[in-house]
């Protein structure tokens, strides 16, 4: 192990998995990080429940689809909330509805839902391009 202060730490296997070959450490060591939060946010900020619908704004960024992941395991609606040109790239990840955050006119259209996990921020929706 490089930059630690032990040369061999005890841990359960369950604590751990194997790292795939071609996988840099730096990255791996980022997944659990951008999993816990989208996690968080999902159960911790908006406490959805199964059968509720949930918007997720930028469900295909990292923290978004681990929201979305997380999301659809309680059982919960989700709806991915990305860019317009992206509508059909979050389709893709097997959600309930899709909405384009950056068109005013859906979002005016667009019904209420229970929760909103919210990983773009800002006050109002606002073009993202």
């Amino acid at each position: 192990m490089r930059a630690t202060y032990a040369e061999l730490v005890a841990v359960d296997d369950s604590d751990v998995t194997h790292l795939p070959d071609g996988v840099d450490l730096a990255d791996a060591a980022a997944i659990p990080l951008v999993a816990l939060t989208g996690d968080q946010l999902v159960r911790l900020a908006t406490s959805v429940q199964k059968g509720q619908a949930v918007l997720i704004t930028g469900a295909l960024g990292s923290v978004g689809r681990a929201a979305v992941h997380t999301a659809k395991k309680i059982g919960a609606q989700v709806i991915a909330g990305v860019r317009g040109k992206e509508l059909d790239a979050a389709r893709s990840l097997s959600v309930f509805g899709v909405l384009a955050i950056d068109d005013d006119e859906a979002i005016e259209k667009f019904d209420l839902v229970d929760a909103i996990a919210d990983t773009v921020g800002g006050d109002e929706p606002r073009s993202l391009d």
